[in-house]
């Protein structure tokens, strides 16, 4: 199917789909004038159509060195959705260095950030310190200056902002300075963030680590929105370090803080946004990203506490993220309005943001249904609920693709989280051999319940979800630039790979192509630990018990 390349004023104004024809179908339909306005995208490499963005020259001043032309991420990517699986031999895609220093990957970013700095190309000192002993924070380098010369923040929005799209886009943050005093403490976090892609000495990490944790503690630190920005940053690259103690510490320190400040309100946005659009697009996405990286958290860690999703929120869905990085803000659909999708009136086009809120919205209802007496007998109305977000889902957000052809990393965690849960729901019912990877605990673990009668039903969704998530890994060239949660979702996967793998009968036709999606897991889990720790622990507890698995097979120990 071919998707539509532009939107009429009419369409895009009443949140519907257009089919981009000259009059649209709709505006035919009602007899009203059918008018296009020209795309916003791309122009931030134009800035004389906006004046009040920053000039050529001072982009070309902040271009100046970096020749990067990032890769296609999509050569050939085979769908991964539930209904169009099949195993596959393809060998996990390697990773070229473009930028021709040794920088962890990836070598393409998730949005056509070409114009950005190359982080290597930037030369400036290595780690600014603060004298927190002084009682002065103020000495922090020029954030101004800092935002457009920084290798770190370069980095940052090259490899990880697809991922924590909540923050400012890197052209407004230049263009809203009046902004930098307030934000030192999510631009210290996003520092430490962008040091994790980059070859850095691990003394001068550490040093970004502490100056951005010690920013934030400060007692002195404004209790606002940008506070709770760097928190879920710092949570997020904490455990995926690792220290997921401390990494929950913050987050529920972020959810005190969010809720105290009002950010699960509407009114924050306006109140908080100065009047400037994607200032309260910002806010709107930093609290369904809090919101959805607790049902990450959640998950990954297969705890039962959601707290958030108890919590009773009015903002207004975020945009599709082009029009975030265009500045072109629609007005917000509510959560209700997601909610009655299928019984309105009139067809409603949701961003992809919308279907990871709804991910993270079942997760809620799936872990509300595990804490009743009766939840092992009862993953029907989870699964419904599954079947009807992927039923539900327009063709051009089945992919993971964006209308331009370049990766939808916010779809890939909604579809992420979405073979996830169905996993957690069918894997007490399906029949896999839980033994043999009851080492793999680290970032994500099945249950030790075993259900009365594993079925072949709980057994086939179990295996499909598995499949699902082991063919997202082959659909981008860099798998490190997914959020660090998809090494949780892939150790997941392999694990029911393994347990699929020790009932299975030596003979068995499947046998080596089971082998394949194992060795494609544990390649994205060696290739993420590049830059996450939790990945390399994930890496070598799966690899071990897979190696185990196979001199058993060879020995004839297991049927």
């Amino acid at each position: 199917m071919t998707k539509p390349t532009k939107t009429c004023v009419a369409c895009r104004t009443r949140h519907v789909r257009c089919d981009g024809e000259q009059p649209c179908s709709r505006c035919a339909a009602s007899k009203s004038e059918c008018l296009y306005v020209a795309s916003q995208r791309g122009k931030r490499r134009h800035a004389q159509q906006q004046p009040e963005f920053p000039t050529d020259q001072d982009l070309n001043a902040i271009l100046q060195g970096s020749n990067v032309s990032p890769a296609s991420c999509f050569d050939s990517c085979p769908e991964f959705a539930p209904w169009a699986l099949q195993d596959s031999s393809d060998e996990l895609m390697s990773m070229s260095n473009s930028l021709g220093v040794d920088l962890s990957p990836p070598t393409a970013p998730l949005f056509d950030m070409n114009w950005l700095p190359d982080p290597a190309s930037i030369t400036t000192e290595s780690c600014k310190q603060i004298d927190f002993a002084a009682g002065d924070v103020s000495i922090m380098p020029s954030e101004s200056a800092m935002v457009e010369t920084d290798r770190y923040l370069a980095s940052f929005y090259r490899y990880a902002f697809a991922a924590h799209p909540f923050v400012l886009p890197h052209h407004d943050l230049l263009r809203l300075r009046d902004l930098h005093d307030s934000m030192r403490t999510v631009l210290a976090a996003m520092r430490w963030i962008g040091s994790l892609y980059v070859d850095v000495q691990p003394r001068l990490r550490s040093e970004l680590y502490q100056q951005a944790h010690d920013l934030i503690y400060d007692p002195r630190a404004p209790r606002d929105g940008f506070l709770v920005q760097a928190m879920l940053l710092l949570l997020v690259g904490l455990d995926g370090n690792a220290d997921q103690r401390k990494a929950r510490e913050v987050l529920e320190n972020a959810e005190q803080l969010a809720i105290e400040i009002g950010l699960h309100r509407a009114s924050f946005a306006s109140l908080h946004g100065r009047g400037v659009p994607i200032l309260e697009e910002s806010w709107r996405r930093t609290w369904w990203s809090l919101y959805s990286t607790e049902a990450m958290v959640t998950a990954a860690h297969r705890r039962t506490d959601f707290a958030l999703c108890n919590v009773a929120s009015d903002v207004g869905l975020p945009c599709e993220e082009d029009q975030y990085l265009s500045g072109d803000i629609p007005d917000p659909l509510s959560f209700d309005d997601l909610e009655a999708r299928g019984f309105a009136t009139e067809e409603l086009a949701f961003s992809s943001f919308a279907y990871l809120i709804l991910s993270a919205h079942t997760l809620g209802f799936f872990l509300r249904k595990s804490r009743s007496i009766d939840h092992l007998d009862d993953g029907t109305q989870t699964e419904a609920r599954l079947a009807s977000w992927s039923l539900s889902l327009p063709a051009n957000k089945r992919d993971a693709l964006r209308n331009d052809g370049q990766p939808d990393e916010i779809m890939f965690q909604a579809l992420m989280m979405r073979h996830a849960i169905s996993i957690m729901v069918h894997e007490v019912h399906a029949k896999l051999d839980k033994l043999p990877a009851i080492t793999v605990n680290h970032c994500m673990s099945l249950t030790a319940e075993i259900g009365a009668q594993p079925s072949d039903m709980h057994t086939f969704h179990a295996i499909t979800s598995a499949r699902a998530i082991s063919r997202m890994v082959m659909c981008h060239h860099s798998v490190v630039s997914h959020v660090h949660f998809f090494t949780c979702v892939v150790t997941l996967s392999s694990i029911v790979h393994l347990g699929r793998w020790a009932l299975m009968p030596a003979g068995n036709g499947d046998h080596e192509a089971l082998r394949e999606l194992l060795r494609l897991n544990m390649g994205a889990l060696k290739e993420r630990s590049r830059v996450w720790k939790a990945a390399a622990i994930s890496h070598e507890q799966v690899a071990s018990v897979a190696k185990d698995l196979f001199r058993m097979k060879q020995r004839g120990a297991i049927r």
